[in-house]
């Protein structure tokens, strides 16, 4: 047997015992018969093997279950966040989704499928300075937020939820087991929607505030980064996209209002491939915006942070929203039963073609008033498989 096996093996705690009886024998006989020091030596011999064994057995152990501590599990929720996630939102989004049946009780129907969200396991990535852009590119400013590590700090992502660790919240992406997007020649999301490492039901984006000026002042970067979303998701894989709690400043605010209605219009040109929530509302904006309470102040009451709003805020960002994203969250996580299908059973999502034009989309979805208009995700898969577009994976 080899000599790593062997140390692993669990027999050792039996070899111990053996070679125990064995010392306590010759020590028995020895005060009986014999009280040479030939007996003497071969006792002491017989005790120290027996430690020495024992002392393998409990660093196997311990290697063991160290091994089995270090292994990788993936959520079956994932949420890829901004700084928000750090500095105010990330305790009540996770309660959120950890406590998914009580808040979205009142707006979505199926118990079911409410125990069944409240009992997966969410993990939250809340990385400073990145946008939707840094995780579908493979170089530039966006890309290096996410994988250049911080020169002052060290760290540049919050990990909330499951694989968090109670006494570290900050964390390097590309450094650390659970944390390696960062691969030569592929985008951070492609590095980590694997089949042998991050595998979720869903993925939940919540962003927007980084890189906006960038999707205001660029007719074509939505599109862009849409298309490479599109283009980079797992076939099956559900995913979620709700723009960020509006901030302190109102010309800062008008121009993410304009970068989500930017967002939402190239979500809609792929058919709504992830159900999208617009969530900078008037009355969202409304409420936070301008308002010191919401913000970290100064000793003087001045605000000292206008870009990271409060628990208090993110609270009512949430209720504010509370319909829309749990009825977004529900729809793509909800089973889909198959008529010709002997047992309930969810079929895998059709991928998306590396390019589909808004032609193929309107051809594919059933027409009412001469439009088409998808809510979500579901409905688009079922418009494209319906018109022959994609083959479902079996």
């Amino acid at each position: 047997m080899h000599g790593k096996a062997l140390f692993n093996h669990r027999i050792y705690p039996f070899v111990c015992l053996v070679f125990d009886l064995c010392a306590w024998k010759v020590d028995y006989f020895t005060m009986i018969e014999d009280d040479s020091s030939g007996s003497v030596f071969w006792l002491r011999c017989a005790r120290a093997i027996a430690v020495v064994l024992a002392l393998l057995g409990i660093s196997s152990n311990a290697n063991a279950a160290a091994a089995k501590a270090k292994q990788f599990i993936s959520p079956d929720i994932l949420v890829l966040g901004d700084s928000q996630l750090s500095f105010g939102s990330g305790k009540l989004m996770l309660d959120f989704f950890t406590n998914f049946d009580r808040h979205c009780e009142r707006h979505v129907d199926d118990k079911a499928t409410l125990a069944r969200i409240s009992k997966m396991r969410t993990t939250m990535l809340g990385t400073r300075s990145t946008s939707l852009q840094s995780w579908v590119t493979t170089h530039g400013r966006a890309w290096n937020s996410m994988c250049v590590k911080d020169k002052t700090w060290g760290v540049n992502s919050s990990v909330w939820g499951h694989n968090s660790t109670p006494k570290r919240l900050y964390y390097q992406i590309g450094e650390g087991q659970k944390y390696q997007f960062c691969k030569r020649g592929k985008t951070p999301l492609q590095a980590m929607l694997r089949d042998d490492y991050y595998t979720p039901e869903l993925v939940f984006f919540y962003l927007i505030g980084n890189g906006a000026k960038r999707l205001v002042e660029d007719s074509d970067a939505a599109a862009s980064d849409v298309k490479r979303l599109v283009r980079q998701l797992p076939m099956h894989q559900k995913c979620v996209f709700m723009t960020t709690t509006p901030i302190h400043t109102p010309r800062r605010n008008k121009m993410r209002t304009q970068a989500e209605i930017n967002l939402r219009k190239a979500f809609a040109a792929h058919g709504n491939r992830c159900t999208f929530v617009s969530a900078f509302k008037p009355k969202a904006v409304a409420g936070i915006q301008g308002k010191a309470k919401y913000f970290r102040r100064k000793k003087s009451g001045r605000v000292k942070d206008p870009f990271h709003p409060n628990e208090a805020a993110t609270k009512l960002f949430l209720d504010l929203n509370k319909s829309d994203v749990c009825k977004a969250v529900a729809s793509e996580l909800t089973p889909m039963v198959v008529s010709d299908m002997p047992t309930k059973k969810r079929p895998a999502s059709p991928q998306v073609p590396e390019k589909i034009t808004k032609d193929e989309v309107e051809a594919a979805a059933p027409r009412s008033s001469g439009q088409a208009v998808f809510t979500h995700a579901a409905e688009f898969h079922g418009a494209i498989s319906t018109a022959g577009l994609v083959t479902q994976r079996k």
